[in-house]
């Protein structure tokens, strides 16, 4: 790209590494707390990219490991370049220059939303290290003063590590390797093998190590707090086995929380199989879910072969604040950009698919499809894709003995809510009002097919084991579809909730499952629902008895609309 460079950061650029960052974690984002303190950190380097002199880009390497790995974060783009192949030159440039300044560097390290990276294709080499679900609660410092009496759990046993006790930790390696579930240990996104030459990394810049045992189990959990746009963010890495215990650690973390401090926002990476009692402990503690939880993975990936070879300028070969890597002139010419990922077989037969559609349906004025909602985010914007619906995924599974067991305690009778004929389905199309009130919009989804509500999409929804059910109140109208298959696990069955309140939603919850046929072992339910229910309808699946399967996630149907003609294919065939 014409007019790219590269240099590194120093102080003075805070402004620029504001701009690079803008709309980045939305208003938590932990880089204007840490920006000046990584400027100056031993084995850190920060590169910004600038196309004609205006800052585009950003990436961090730090070296950990004792040499032998290096971390990559921070990598970010402007909006207004991402999608050209910036932000991967950038990495790429920042790997050679690692290399070339610590020869004996390995591997690389690095964190990704666990979406976006299981949606891409293996095989190149990238290995997962540690798999953690980051929740997200936000509250003040008064109400965490108020509810930590109510928890009754002393945090008894639980202490603040000093730099020996540390060292300690570090030297006693197998319950250590048990409690974190590998040799990898995080804080923050970081991941710092358990080496003595790591200890010192981890134990500085507002980074605190907590320790308490059992007879089983040690359990250990890192706080590292900064100031943000929106208050305190407060992240805490949990390792450990023990419910109790992580509770215990995670009073002790609140309780030190300044009275000073308005707003908190705790960020809480822990193991899958606690994160249902987590959750219940931090909204018994006042605190308020913000968003979705998600699933945060590490990475590492080792080097191949040589390093490109960089004429880096300067005395003893090293790169100078202020110097600029790239363009004529510069001793490196600029690396072509790379084109971007998805430009395989699956891209071509997308591109035939539509263009087939087309021709044989000339009136098409757009495509329709559902994403899941990491990967939407991650992507450049400017394409012409326009956001339809957002919905949250609960997957919850049971059985129906345990359905029929529960049902009864949920004391919530499913009254009003019916099944809807194929004339009542007509009737609720005809009047859009109400309707469009309870989707948030003019398009209905079932299943992560989008439908505009016009009569001709009634026949389409109204088969293939597909069932509407609605009810209404002085207020609101509430609609759910469900539909149901046989998979191997045992049953699918995908719910659609539309509508403003919890408790008729849940009565519209009780009508399907009561309706799931007993001769069904095993039912896996995805349930689609607005964010501001997500609580309730999470906690609703639990009184039934079903077992939360894994990290809710978000889902967005998506669309877009055609230009121009479409392309000429010769379709082969007899048709």
């Amino acid at each position: 790209m014409e007019g790219l460079l590269f240099r590194v950061a120093g102080h003075e650029d805070y402004p620029a590494m504001l701009r690079v960052s803008e709309g980045v974690h939305n208003g938590c984002d932990f880089l204007p707390a840490l920006f000046r303190r990584w400027v100056d950190q031993h084995n850190r380097t920060i590169l910004l990219a600038e196309l004609n002199g205006t800052a585009v880009g950003l990436i961090s390497t730090y070296i950990v490991d004792g040499g032998d790995t290096v971390l990559v974060q921070a990598w970010r783009v402007h909006p207004c370049c991402r999608g050209r192949g910036v932000g991967r030159v950038l990495r790429q440039y920042a790997l050679s220059l690692a290399r070339q300044q610590h020869p004996g560097l390995r591997r690389q390290r690095y964190s990704e939303n666990a979406a976006i990276f299981d949606s891409k294709p293996s095989g190149d080499g990238v290995r997962e290290v540690m798999r953690q679900t980051v929740l997200c609660f936000e509250g003040t410092s008064d109400t965490l003063m108020t509810h930590m009496p109510s928890l009754r759990l002393a945090p008894g046993g639980v202490s603040q590590l000093t730099p020996p006790q540390l060292h300690a930790l570090f030297s006693d390696l197998a319950p250590l390797h048990s409690a974190i579930g590998g040799r990898v240990i995080t804080s923050d996104c970081e991941g710092y093998c358990t080496t003595p030459s790591n200890i010192k990394l981890m134990d500085n810049g507002n980074r605190n190590v907590f320790a308490s045992r059992t007879d089983k189990d040690l359990t250990v959990t890192i706080s590292h707090s900064y100031g943000v746009e929106k208050g305190l963010r407060y992240n805490i890495d949990c390792f450990g086995r023990d419910l109790n215990s992580v509770k215990a650690h995670l009073i002790t973390h609140m309780e030190g929380v300044s009275r000073a401090v308005d707003v908190i926002r705790f960020y809480i990476y822990v193991r899958a199989d606690l994160l249902e009692g987590v959750r219940r402990f931090c909204a018994d503690a006042g605190l308020r879910h913000v968003f979705c939880d998600r699933q945060q993975v590490l990475l590492e990936k080792d080097f191949e072969g040589e390093t490109d070879s960089l004429p880096l300028r300067g005395p003893d070969q090293h790169v100078h604040r202020g110097w600029r890597g790239h363009g004529p002139g510069a001793g490196l010419a600029c690396p072509p950009l790379l084109p971007r990922a998805g430009r395989g077989p699956g891209v071509t037969a997308l591109r035939y698919a539509l263009s087939l559609a087309r021709q044989q349906h000339p009136g098409l004025r757009r495509q329709r499809y559902s994403e899941n909602a990491a990967i939407f985010d991650s992507k450049p914007s400017g394409d012409g894709v326009r956001e339809v619906m957002r919905q949250t995924v609960l997957c919850f599974e049971g059985t129906s003995d345990t359905l029929m067991t529960h049902m009864p305690s949920l004391r919530l009778p499913p009254g009003g809510v019916s099944q809807l004929t194929p004339p009542q389905l007509h009737a609720l199309f005809s009047d859009l009002a109400p309707l469009h009130s309870a989707i948030g919009g003019r398009v209905i989804t079932s299943d992560c097919e989008g439908y505009c509500t016009t009569p001709s999409n009634i026949k389409l929804m109204d088969n293939g084991n597909r069932n509407v059910f609605a009810s209404r109140t002085d207020k609101d109208l509430t609609v759910t579809i469900s539909h149901s298959y046989g998979v191997e696990k045992g049953l699918r069955y995908n719910i659609d909730c539309f509508g403003r309140d919890l408790n008729s939603v849940k009565a519209h919850l009780i009508a399907h499952m009561e309706g799931v046929s007993r001769a069904v072992d095993v039912i896996r339910f995805y349930i689609y629902v607005r964010a501001d229910l997500l609580e309730g309808v999470r906690r609703f699946c639990a009184d039934a008895g079903l077992r939360h399967v894994f990290c809710d996630r978000q889902q967005v149907l998506l669309e877009k609309d055609f230009e121009g003609e479409t392309d000429s294919l010769p379709l082969r065939g007899s048709a």
